[in-house]
C-alpha cells in the first residue's frame, strides 16, 4: 500500500493536533476578526465542525478521528481539548447563532442560518515556548504511534504568527525555544507506522509581503520566521498533491505543508487541505472501505 493512503474510519481513526500560538503578540490587529487570536480560534473551531459535519452517518457521529488542541504561550505548553469526535459534537463550550454567505445556485448570494460550535477561546499571554509544543506533541505522537501503528499516519497543524521564543536571547538563532522546535520536529518527522511518517504543515498568520502558499524551495523566502516555518515543514504527501483540493490549491511536486502571510481566505483553505481526509485520491483504500472517507 503507497503511504498516506490510508483513510480516516471508524475502526482505524487518524489524529489530526492543533498547535496554536497563544503568545502575547496574537492580540495584534487582524483585519476583519479583531485580532489575531480570534481569527486562529474562529479557524480553528470550524475546521473541526467540519471534520465533525463529514463524518456524520445520518444523525449520528463516526469516531473516524481523535483531535488535540494545544496552546503555548498562555503561560507555557495547556491541553486544552483531546477527544473523539463524537466527545466535540456532544461537548462544545457554546454553541453561537451566525450567518454565512453562500450561492443561490443562480449565481447571486444569499445568508443562511447557521451553527457556529466554540471549542476554543482566543487567548494571548506571555512567550511562545513552540518547541515545547512539539515536545508535548512528540510524545503524545510517539503513544500513538506504539499503541495504533497500523492506523492512518497523525496530522500536526501548527498555527503561529511568529517564530519560538522564550527571552533567552535576543538572537533567535540562539533562544531555547528555537533549537527545540527544530529538534522535536525532526524528531516527530522520524517517528513511523504503517501509512508513513507524521506530518507537521505549519501555518504562519500575518498581514504583511510576501505571502506564499506551498513553496517548493527555502530560497523563495526572503523572511527569517519564513524560513524557519519551512524548514520544519514536511513535504506534501503525493496522494494529497493529486486530489482535486490540492489541485485546486496549486500544490506542486515538491511543495513544503507551509503557507504564510496569506488573506483569511487562502489561510482557511490551508488549514482545511491540510487537515480533511477528503483530500486524499478516492481511489484509496481504507481498512473499512464502507465508513472511510
Amino acid at each position: 500500500m503507497a503511504k498516506y493512503s490510508k483513510l480516516w474510519a471508524h475502526e482505524a481513526p487518524g489524529y489530526l493536533i492543533f498547535l496554536l500560538d497563544q503568545s502575547g503578540s496574537m492580540k495584534e490587529p487582524y483585519p476583519q476578526f479583531g485580532n489575531k487570536a480570534a481569527f486562529a480560534a474562529r479557524v480553528i473551531n470550524r475546521t473541526i465542525y467540519e471534520v465533525i459535519l463529514a463524518s456524520k452517518s445520518k444523525e449520528e457521529v463516526r469516531n473516524r478521528a481523535f483531535i488535540s488542541i494545544i496552546g503555548y504561550g498562555n503561560p507555557g505548553v495547556n491541553e486544552i481539548k483531546s477527544g473523539f469526535l463524537k466527545d466535540f459534537y456532544e461537548n462544545p463550550l457554546r454553541i453561537e447563532s451566525g450567518k454565512q454567505a453562500v450561492p443561490d445556485g443562480n449565481g447571486g448570494i444569499i445568508e443562511m442560518d447557521v451553527k457556529n460550535y466554540v471549542w476554543i477561546e482566543p487567548a494571548f499571554n506571555g512567550t511562545t515556548p513552540m518547541g515545547s509544543a512539539f515536545e508535548y506533541a512528540r510524545n503524545v505522537v510517539s503513544e500513538w504511534i506504539n499503541e495504533k501503528p497500523n492506523n492512518p499516519a497523525p496530522v500536526i497543524i501548527n498555527v503561529s504568527d511568529g517564530m519560538p521564543y522564550d527571552g533567552s536571547s535576543n538572537n533567535n538563532e540562539d533562544d531555547a525555544e528555537v533549537k527545540k522546535a527544530i529538534k522535536m520536529a525532526s524528531e516527530i518527522m522520524a517517528l513511523s507506522c504503517e501509512d508513513g511518517n507524521p506530518l507537521i504543515f505549519n501555518a504562519h498568520i500575518g498581514t504583511g509581503n510576501p505571502k506564499f502558499s506551498f513553496p517548493e524551495l527555502k530560497n523563495e523566502l526572503s523572511d527569517e520566521q519564513a524560513q524557519f516555518l519551512f524548514d520544519i515543514s514536511s513535504k506534501v504527501p503525493e496522494t494529497y498533491q493529486s486530489s482535486l483540493e490540492g489541485q485546486t490549491l496549486g500544490v506542486k511536486k515538491n511543495a513544503s505543508g507551509f503557507v504564510s502571510n496569506a488573506g483569511p481566505e487562502t489561510f482557511i483553505k490551508f488549514i482545511q487541505f491540510c487537515s480533511s481526509p477528503s483530500k486524499k485520491d478516492k481511489g484509496s483504500v481504507s481498512n473499512d472501505s464502507e465508513d472511510g472517507w
